[in-house]
């Protein structure tokens, strides 16, 4: 692991990450990297003297493409970045600090926009919602990409790609040991002054975490504090002195950065941050901005026109896929927060009737008037902040949906299952959830298992990922970690449908979305579905990649594919034994090709024993003759069962034994 083998083909990419000051967090820095969705890459792990094991955790990974070089003496991370530049093998350099992570689609993203552009390196922004949780994952560092690429303000070389040859000419990192913080911001100032041609993501493809020793560990112990912050000061100096002696060449290339974001502005609907953009553009540089506009009038064009300026994903009867599905891209149906007089003055009264709401839904008597009324009210095109979800938890609700209305109304969407979860959790557990959906039992799992828990959430329709790690950091859930994917017992791809449109009722769920084959899916004849192409994989697999050494409580609920994912589980069930909240659906389960029957043979074969959740969170022993009359009554009939091994423990404490 320590050598490369010059027999073996070179990789397409070269992933370096130092290592010295964070080595708790480096396995799941490692983790990121090894879990991409691009595969063809190696990784070279430098340890800068760091004094710790690194060979032990790499050889718990035993991944043949990741290699060890020692730093006898600490040299700093420039010099560390430097020796693996030189060990590379890869046309293309990518780096991973040894405690940030990188999200599963970084390499690929990346990739895809060097192909399409041609450049020789691509920068995406730099997010820090998990330095600054309160701001609501918002960009907060740099304001503006223009100053990123022009000033290299923030420019963090984990979010970045480079030819290996671009490096090589720059002169690689500057490792003088004056340099005792900002070696990215000065090697990305030097490619923009040498006419690099560099393409920008605006989007995050990096988890960063901030960390005090990052920056102690980088400093110089020489000098005076008065020399080293003169020296800091020149250094951020030189690159707007360097550029204002080449204003020509620094308005050109300010221009081409707004007019690309204004073309990145149109392509997302907002004609008016377009024209805006356009018109920075054209006060920076007139003639460079007149000229692409002559040369692009095709895209003026497309700008001035009347309608939408992208057609939407059509909603289609749902029809069961032949062959493999194309890739959708999900349409933009996230809906805004209340931004009117009237709307922030509608939110204020939902806020105060929902005070009275949840409260009736504590009282087995007045928690079915309370649904009714609700279902009245019906959908409100409307996504309220609520700060006070299960005590001190903020979040967003959209009230056009049925499950984050029923959250509104009463508090919870399955109130007695989430205080069962509570009464199992305890502070350093780990807690899995898969099909996270809006995130409900991860956010009460994460505050219940403390800082020094962990929470897992898979959830693979993308919106939704997204959203939920976007909660998490606002409300500073360090514990949780979101993986945009599906289970399942094998390695695939698969499609996913997502139902579209609204219910009778008016509402929306897309907590429906199920894998569909040619034969079966998880939906009735002639519901409308949007299909897209997701990630499948074995959970037996993914735990190994979090080092995760036990795993105490699991919430399934994936819509006809739980029998799949038990068994692409079996391995983690057999050896941890977790208490199980798990979702039964006849019909989800019947439209996959099994039985209810099926999957409550399969749990009491491995030791198990299934509890129905009543009023209260009272359990009583689930009985599969009263399921199937509840079925007889209503064929959709769902429940969730709580499902302990035979030798738990925590049955004392539920009062089982």
């Amino acid at each position: 692991m320590n050598d490369s083998n010059p027999s073996t083909p070179a990789p397409l990419v070269s992933v370096i990450i130092p290592t010295a000051t964070a080595p708790e967090r480096f396995p799941l820095s490692l983790a990121s990297v090894l879990n991409q969705t691009l595969r063809d890459f190696e990784v070279i792990v430098v340890d800068d003297d760091s004094g710790a094991d690194v060979q032990a955790v790499l050889d718990r990974f035993g991944d043949p493409r990741v290699r060890l070089i020692r730093h006898e003496v600490r040299r700093g991370r420039a010099a560390a970045c430097n020796t693996g530049i030189r060990a590379a093998r890869g046309r293309w350099i990518a780096f991973n600090d040894d405690d940030d992570e990188w999200l599963p689609n970084h390499l690929e993203v990346h990739l895809a926009a060097l192909r399409e552009s041609g450049a020789e390196a691509s920068i995406s922004r730099l997010f820090m919602e998990k330095l600054f949780p309160a701001l609501d994952g918002e960009l907060c560092w740099p304001p503006r990409l223009e100053e990123v690429i022009v000033f290299a303000n923030g420019a963090s070389t984990q979010c970045a790609v480079f030819s290996k040859q671009t490096l090589q000419n720059l002169g690689l990192f500057d490792d003088a040991p004056e340099w005792w913080r900002g070696e990215d911001r000065d090697l990305v100032a030097r490619a923009v002054m040498s006419r690099t041609s560099v393409t920008f993501l605006d989007r995050k493809t990096v988890d960063y975490w901030y960390s005090n020793d990052r920056v102690v560990a980088r400093r110089v112990r020489s000098g005076t504090m008065l020399e080293r912050l003169l020296f800091v000061a020149i250094r951020d100096w030189y690159g707007t002195v360097l550029g204002g002696l080449r204003r020509a060449r620094r308005t050109r290339l300010l221009a081409k950065m707004l007019i690309e974001r204004a073309s990145g502005e149109f392509d997302f609907g907002s004609r008016v941050s377009a024209f805006g953009l356009l018109a920075r553009a054209f006060l920076t540089s007139p003639f460079f901005t007149l000229r692409w506009m002559m040369r692009r009038r095709d895209v003026i064009t497309r700008m001035l026109a009347r309608g939408p300026l992208r057609k939407r994903a059509e909603a289609v009867s749902y029809h069961a896929p032949s062959g493999a599905a194309e890739r959708q891209v999900a349409p933009p149906d996230v809906r805004p927060l209340p931004v009117t007089f009237r709307e922030r003055a509608l939110a204020a009264a939902l806020k105060a009737a929902r005070k009275v709401t949840v409260q009736m839904h504590r009282v087995r008597g007045l928690a079915g008037l309370a649904d009714t009324l609700r279902r009245a009210i019906g959908p409100i095109p409307l996504r309220v902040v609520v700060h006070d979800f299960d005590g001190t938890l903020t979040t967003d609700l959209d009230l056009s949906s049925e499950l984050d209305s029923r959250s509104f109304w009463s508090g919870y969407y399955e109130r007695w299952e989430i205080a069962v979860l509570k009464t199992l959790l305890r502070p350093g557990d780990v807690f899995i959830e898969c099909g996270a959906n809006t995130g409900e039992f991860t956010l009460v799992a994460a505050k219940a298992v403390g800082p020094e828990g962990r929470v897992l959430a898979f959830e693979p329709q993308r919106q939704l990922a997204e959203r939920l790690r976007r909660i998490a950091a606002r409300n500073g859930l360090r514990n949780v970690a979101v993986e945009e994917r599906g289970l399942a017992d094998v390695e695939a791809e698969a499609t996913l449908a997502i139902p579209v449109g609204a219910s009778a009722e008016g509402f929306s769920n897309r907590g429906m979305a199920g894998i569909v084959t040619a034969e079966h899916s998880p939906f009735p004849p002639g519901f409308a579905a949007r299909f897209e192409i997701v990630r499948t994989t074995a959970l037996d697999d993914v735990l190994a990649e979090h080092w995760l050494d036990a795993i105490h409580v699991m919430k399934i609920g994936v819509e006809g594919a739980e029998l799949s994912l038990l068994r692409g589980a079996e391995r983690t069930i057999t050896t941890h034994r977790p208490a199980l909240i798990l979702e039964l659906n006849n019909a989800t389960t019947q439209a996959a090709g099994y039985a209810v029957t099926d999957l409550v043979a399969w749990l009491e074969g491995r030791g198990y024993r299934l509890f129905t959740i009543g009023w209260r969170a009272r359990l009583a022993p689930f009985r599969i003759e009263d399921f199937e009359r509840s079925v007889a009554r209503e064929p959709r009939h769902c429940e969730n069962v709580l499902c302990l091994h035979h030798a738990d423990g925590r049955r004392n404490t539920l009062g089982l034994a």
